[in-house]
């Protein structure tokens, strides 16, 4: 996985208002640590900046490994 520096980090935390970006849960809430996730896959030739990355609960992060772009599963999930 690529490094995501700390400013950048920090930016994805602040637009997701500390929530997980797909189904919304707060992290203050969670037993786990969010994560930082691409969107469009790396493999996929995703790439790290600000609009493909998304703040993500375990479990919204799981669920989504073998669907190609994840922003499909977030319209699918509304």
């Amino acid at each position: 996985m690529t490094y995501v520096s700390a400013q950048l980090r920090k930016l994805v935390i602040e637009r997701a208002n500390q929530r997980c970006e797909y189904c919304l849960f707060p992290q203050s809430a969670a037993l786990f640590s969010f994560e930082m996730e691409h969107i469009i896959a790396e493999k996929h030739r995703g790439s790290t900046e600000a609009e493909n990355l998304a703040l993500a609960c375990p479990y919204c992060n799981r669920a989504k490994a073998n669907i190609k772009t994840r922003r499909n599963y977030h319209k699918l999930n509304k």
